[in-house]
């Protein structure tokens, strides 16, 4: 669904581009009939000729607000994914510090997955035996809610982003060279975790929890094996 969606706003910048063109090669060619007439006495008063070249202007007219209506629309993408980008990446700082301080985050590489036991020995409560202790609703007790927050805060800051591409208002290209390999990195190192979420956690919203995020990251890594493939 989310790349259909991307797809879909990809298609209409397309068209928008094909109108372009279109209008542009029209307005080139009535100029140039419009000369040809003239020097052939087809339009020989004055009347005909502004009544030609109204049509004319009126063309370039609708072609330079379609380019500045696609300029402007390209270049707000562009600055909504670089703002949101640097503002998550700002507020993130302090649970990124804790990520790294539990499991060593910052030296993670992109393809280690955290295993989920380790996930819960920091976050939730077990007896002697290792086990977890759950509550009457059957879900595990949390003794650290900072830390289960910080895990939150990344998955749904990158399913913010994401989400954003695929509705057509965050500029992929910006997203990519922004956030490549941390999407990447992300997906890999909770891949246990979000598995967790979808099945035990909030099984009934198991098709939609971070799936944004998930199936722009499994894009990319795509991508990523078939470009190391072809460079080996």
């Amino acid at each position: 669904m989310a790349k259909k969606a991307r797809s879909r706003a990809k298609e209409a910048t397309k068209y928008s581009d094909v109108s372009i063109t279109v209008l542009s090669f029209s307005f080139g060619v009535s100029i140039i009939v419009g000369v040809v007439l003239i020097c052939g006495g087809g339009l020989s008063g004055t009347s005909d000729i502004l009544r030609y070249f109204g049509f004319t202007f009126a063309i370039a007219s609708i072609l330079f607000a379609s380019f500045q209506f696609r300029q402007n629309t390209a270049w707000k993408m562009k600055e909504a994914a670089l703002i949101n980008c640097r503002r998550i990446q700002s507020e993130g700082q302090p649970h990124l510090a804790l990520l790294h301080k539990a499991f060593d985050y910052n030296m993670l590489t992109c393809y280690t997955e955290i295993p989920l036991e380790d996930i819960h020995k920091r976050i939730c409560k077990t007896d002697k035996r290792g086990k977890l202790i759950k509550d009457s609703n059957g879900r595990a007790k949390v003794t650290d809610m900072k830390l289960r927050l910080a895990i939150s805060y990344l998955l749904n800051s990158f399913e913010y982003i994401a989400a954003g591409v695929n509705r057509g208002v965050f500029d992929e290209e910006t997203v990519k060279s922004l956030y490549h390999r941390l999407f990447i990195k992300c997906r890999k190192n909770f891949n246990a975790y979000i598995k967790h979420a979808r099945n035990d956690m909030y099984p009934d919203r198991s098709a939609t929890t971070w799936r944004n995020f998930t199936d722009f990251a499994d894009e990319l890594i795509a991508n990523q094996e078939k470009q190391d493939a072809t460079d080996n």
